[in-house]
């Protein structure tokens, strides 16, 4: 049984030493760089605890009994903070010092020997849930939004799946009775427990790889999607968008319309004051068009300062009155940037699928958008229809919104 044990922490030993050479490889390649590194050191921390607990047969003793353990702890923390770094969410640092805290008043309490093994399990069961809770909490809080909260969960099933034994393990303790995975006294390091610890070591390993790919995969699409700049939905997501609307307008029977909206004097800005004043002018010129739009509607940045704005549920009356209420709050709202006052004016043009074949839609509010520009600027034009020529509405006051405005535009998630 002997032989038998030091053989599996001998496997145990060479799949986390796999699994740290993975992770300072990802770290080598700048691969969610600064989470392969704290998944790296944790994998470092579990060969050093594997180690000690080896050691522990027939002996006793505070490094192999609770430093042991508290070098695991550590390294389920660095686990867990390195899921928070990954996602870039907040560290929370009470929380882990709050742990490190009753940890370290509570191990020093029990003697390192064979008789406090039931002490040790418990104890070590109970910190490593809420280690385990908080890894999985933030797995699901980062990809709930995107996946839903079943698919969520399956993406950290083995920390899930964790926390559930160790709570079985807690309450068989607690009752005395001996649980199946885990033995105590004299079988401390029983057979059916090194497996448990190899499968752990796996799976954990095999679950965070999964998160880095699946954040790469996120960051994937949003680079193809979106506007690093602005980060608003590109021409190509807008377009897809603009068909899923269209789709369900047919279904509902209901109207939508479509605004392009142009920058106006941009390259005046750019050679008056810098492009970088010029990226803060586009920027700045995003957040103030999104007071004027709902939750719904769409902002897509579809060229260098053009913009475009999908509104569902909305008739060219009410998308004319939105243009009006966007172009007066770029009027008003000029760019202050590092005490310069740079003044902002946009041309709009406005669409209605109503009056416009979808293939024709954008031309229509394209080129109404030009005839605002050709009318003198900052102006809203609105198209009649395909082949017909816009009507222009210079500066016009526009009417109460029934529908409530958002202060930004929507980020991604």
């Amino acid at each position: 049984m002997v032989e038998a044990r030091e053989v599996i922490f001998s496997f145990i030993i060479m799949v986390l030493a796999t699994a740290s050479a993975s992770w300072l490889m990802l770290v080598y390649l700048r691969i969610a760089r600064r989470a392969s590194l704290l998944f790296f050191s944790a994998n470092l921390l579990f060969i050093v605890s594997c180690m000690l607990m080896a050691a522990r047969f027939g002996r006793s003793g505070f490094l192999i009994w609770n430093l042991a353990d508290i070098i695991t702890l550590v390294g389920f923390s660095l686990f867990s903070l390195g899921v928070r770094t990954l996602y870039h969410q907040p560290l929370r640092l009470y929380h882990y010092g709050l742990l490190a805290m009753t940890v370290l008043l509570v191990y020093p309490v029990i003697p390192g020997q064979l008789s406090s093994a039931y002490w040790f399990a418990l104890t070590f069961s109970v910190f490593s849930s809420a280690l385990f809770y908080f890894i999985a909490r933030d797995i699901v809080a980062a990809n709930r939004k995107r996946v839903g909260l079943v698919r969520s969960l399956l993406l950290g099933w083995p920390f899930v799946l964790a926390i559930g034994l160790n709570g079985i393990r807690v309450i068989t303790q607690l009752s005395n009775v001996r649980p199946v995975y885990f033995t105590h006294n004299d079988e401390i390091f029983g057979v059916s427990i090194l497996w448990f610890f190899i499968a752990a070591a796996v799976f954990f390993n095999i679950a965070l790889v999964g998160q880095v790919l699946w954040r790469m995969i996120q960051r994937i699409q949003y680079q193809a999607d979106y506007d690093g700049l602005t980060d608003l939905l590109n021409y190509r997501a807008f377009q897809r968008q603009l068909a899923l609307v269209d789709a369900d307008a047919k279904r509902r029977a209901q109207d939508f319309s479509v605004l392009v909206i142009d920058l106006d004097n941009f390259k005046q800005i750019n050679d008056s004051y810098g492009h970088l004043v010029g990226d803060e002018a586009l920027k700045h010129c995003v957040q103030t068009m999104a007071m004027a739009t709902r939750q719904q509607d769409c902002l897509a940045r579809t060229g260098g300062e053009e913009f475009s704005l999908l509104m569902p549920d909305t008739n060219l009356a009410s998308a004319h009155q939105v243009a009006e209420r966007m172009r007066r709050l770029v009027e008003e709202n000029p760019l202050r940037y590092q005490g310069k006052r740079v003044p902002l004016t946009v041309s709009i043009g406005v669409a209605s699928r109503a009056l416009s074949p979808l293939e024709h839609l954008i031309d229509c509010a394209d080129n109404a958008m030009y005839d605002a520009k050709h009318g003198g600027k900052n102006q809203v034009c609105v198209a009649r229809g395909r082949g017909a020529p816009a009507l222009a509405a210079v500066k016009t006051e526009p009417a109460p919104a029934d529908e409530p405005t958002r202060a930004a535009h929507p980020k991604r998630s």
